[in-house]
C-alpha cells in the first residue's frame, strides 16, 4: 500500500509548547518502504496514537534543525535497526561554527545508511529516488521530491522563490507547511504562506494538494478555508491535513 498519514499538524514555538495541536510529523509507506519525514515533539507518542511501530521503519528524513522538525528524531533513531537509512540536511549532523546538530553521534550511529544532504543532491534507496530541494528559510533548510511508483514533493519550509516550481515538476501529492494565512500583505518570516503555496500548485499542477504544520495564527483560521482559497485560485483539489489524516496514494 502507498499511503501518507499525518502524526501531527502544528508547527512554530507556540503551537509546539503549548500543544494546541499535535506538533507535525509525516508517516510514508511508498513501494514497501517505510519512513518518517519530520518528526517534531510527541512524535512517539502520535504514532502509537495512529498505530504506526516505529521499528518498523526503515528510514528517516530531517528538513532542518529546528525543534519542530527534529525534536524527536533522537528518539525515533532509537527504535530504528541497522538495516534503515537517514537523510538529514547536512546542519542537523555535522556542527558548524553557527548550528549545533539536532542529532547526536550516538544516534547518527544506528543506522546502516546515514546521508548529510545539500540542496540539488540525490539519494537512492531500493526503488526510491529521493531529490533533495532548495528553499529559502531563514536558517538552512531543504525540501524532498520522492519519486517511486508515485512522486511525493514535501516542499519543506520557506517562501516561494522564483523557479521552485521546477524541482516539483509531475508530483502526484505536494504537502505544503504553510504557517502564515492568506494575506495580501509581504511576507517577511521566511515561513511558507498560502499565497506562495497558491503560487506553486498554480505553476506545478499536482494531482492533490495538502496544506498542514499550522502555527496558532492559521489554527485560529481555519485551515479548511484556507485551503479552500488555494483551490479555488488553482482549481487543483486541495486537502487541509488534520491529526490523523490518512491519504492511500
Amino acid at each position: 500500500m502507498n499511503k501518507i498519514k499525518f502524526l501531527g499538524i502544528g508547527a512554530g514555538d507556540i503551537s509546539m509548547v503549548l500543544q494546541m495541536v499535535p506538533t507535525s510529523s509525516i508517516f510514508c509507506e511508498l513501494d514497501g518502504i517505510k519512513f518518517l519525514i519530520d518528526p517534531g515533539p510527541g512524535t512517539l507518542i502520535n504514532a502509537r496514537r495512529h498505530k504506526i511501530d516505529i521499528t518498523e521503519l526503515n528510514g528517516l528524513l530531517v528538513s532542518h534543525l529546528h525543534t519542530d522538525h527534529a525534536g524527536d528524531a533522537n528518539a525515533v533513531l532509537s527504535g530504528m535497526n541497522k538495516n534503515s537509512f537517514l537523510i538529514a540536511e547536512k546542519h542537523c549532523l555535522k556542527p558548524s561554527e553557527k548550528y549545533y546538530p539536532a542529532i547526536s553521534r550516538y544516534h547518527q550511529e544506528i543506522p546502516e545508511a546515514v546521508f548529510a544532504v545539500e540542496p540539488e543532491g540525490k539519494v537512492i534507496i531500493g526503488s526510491l529516488n529521493f531529490e533533495i530541494t532548495p528553499t529559502k528559510h531563514y536558517d538552512p533548510a531543504v525540501g524532498f521530491k520522492i519519486i517511486g511508483s508515485k512522486t511525493i514533493g514535501y516542499v519543506g519550509d520557506g517562501i516561494y522563490f522564483n523557479g521552485q516550481e521546477k524541482y516539483f515538476a509531475g508530483c502526484d501529492l505536494m504537502i505544503f507547511n504553510t504557517l502564515v494565512m492568506h494575506s495580501d500583505k509581504p511576507n517577511e518570516t521566511l515561513q511558507m504562506s498560502i499565497n506562495d503555496a497558491t503560487e506553486l500548485v498554480e505553476k506545478c499542477k499536482p494531482k492533490l494538494g495538502v496544506i498542514q504544520h499550522y502555527s496558532y495564527q492559521m489554527i485560529r483560521n481555519d485551515p479548511i478555508e484556507q485551503a479552500r482559497i488555494i483551490q479555488d485560485k488553482t482549481g487543483v483539489r486541495i486537502h487541509a491535513a488534520m491529526d490523523g489524516t490518512e491519504i492511500e496514494l
